[in-house]
Parts: structure tokens; sequence; C-alpha cells
């Protein structure tokens, strides 16, 4: 892997691994309930002076530094060196960012008199939630058509409701746009906050 360069606050990092998302070994580190982790930073030697809650710009995204865990020891401790990188960090996005607005709408689908499939839309949930995108293309398509293929995370504060929603049954409403669940998690199985994962429909 090659270093890359990222700002902590206004200060420039150089040498910085990153990982997308949070990664295994990094499991131990506690970040805040309902965070969502975007990238895994393996910080190189001499970066004391990140600490949870800078700013960091991570390949051009501003995100908070949710948690950091401690400089690995020498080998004289541990009998192992990690070469130049010796702290790990992982960022992303807090309960704060609670800023999107999104439905969460349950689809119930049943046979009509005529004999038909009808399905009943019934909306469990409209309110605050933390919207990111995890991955996405777009593509031109023919007259100007856009083609888009785009998976994303919502998290919103848990209710009751969730909790007899079956995802190939879910559709989340965001911005204009319908999104297909794929997963639903209670985050920290706390029934605090709930975690969507959805791909754009359309």
């Amino acid at each position: 892997m090659i270093g890359e360069t990222i700002l902590v606050g206004t200060v420039p990092v150089d040498d910085v691994l990153v990982e997308p998302g949070a990664r295994r070994d990094s499991d131990a580190i506690e970040t805040p309930a309902g965070s969502t982790v975007e990238y895994t930073l393996r910080m190189p030697i001499g970066s004391e002076r990140i600490a949870p809650g800078s700013k960091v710009t991570v390949r051009g995204h501003v995100l908070d530094l949710l948690a950091c865990g401690d400089h690995w020891q020498p080998a004289e401790r541990f009998g192992s060196w990690h070469g130049r990188w010796d702290m790990t960090a992982v960022v992303g996005r807090t309960l704060g960012d609670m800023t999107s607005v999104i439905s969460v709408v349950s689809l119930t689908t049943s046979i009509d008199s005529l004999g038909d499939p009808t399905t009943v839309e019934t909306v469990v949930y409209t309110g605050a939630a933390q919207a990111r995108m995890e991955s996405g293309a777009t593509a031109g398509g023919t007259n100007a058509i856009t083609e888009a293929t785009e998976s994303w995370w919502f998290v919103a504060p848990w209710q009751s409701a969730f909790e007899t929603l079956r995802p190939q049954f879910t559709r989340i409403d965001y911005d204009g746009a319908r999104y297909d669940v794929q997963s639903i998690e209670d985050i920290d199985e706390k029934s605090e906050f709930a975690s969507f994962r959805a791909v754009r429909h359309g």
C-alpha cells in the first residue's frame, strides 16, 4: 500500500495508509453509538497531534475522528514492529450528522378481488437520519438518461416498528429517490439506532 496525505484540521499528514470501512483488527477501538466508520487510518510514527474530535479530510471528504487506538509498543515489549505506522484511527460520521430526512416504507403484497397482485405501502418512520453513499457510479445513457448504481447507508433512531421489517419488503425514500433495502441492523443490539444498507432504485 502507498501512503496518502490527509488533513487533520488544516495540518497535512503524509504517508497515512487509508482503508475503506472498519477493519476487523480495529474492532477493539470503541466508536460512539450510531457512528458510521468510513475509513480506517494507519497513522505514521509522530502523529500524536491527532485526537478524537478532530476534523479529518480524507480523499476530499471532511469527517470526524471517531476514535484512535494506543500507539503500538516497540519490539522489545511485544516481539513485533509495524514499520512506519504505529497508531490506528477510525474516521466517519456521528449522530450529530443526522440532518437528513428519510421515510422508511413497509411493502405488503396481496391479491385483490380480480386475482391481481397489489402492493400496499405503509410509512413506518419519517424523520431525522444519517445518509451517506458508500459506493456508486453513474453513466450517461441513451438520450442523456442517467443510469445510477449506488450503495447507501442510512442510520436512524430505533423504532419499535423496525422489529417486524424484512429487507426485501422495505424501501427508503430520501431526497426524491427510492432505495431498496438490503439489510437492517440494530446497531450495538441496544435498540437505540437502526442501520439500513440500501441500493438506489432505478
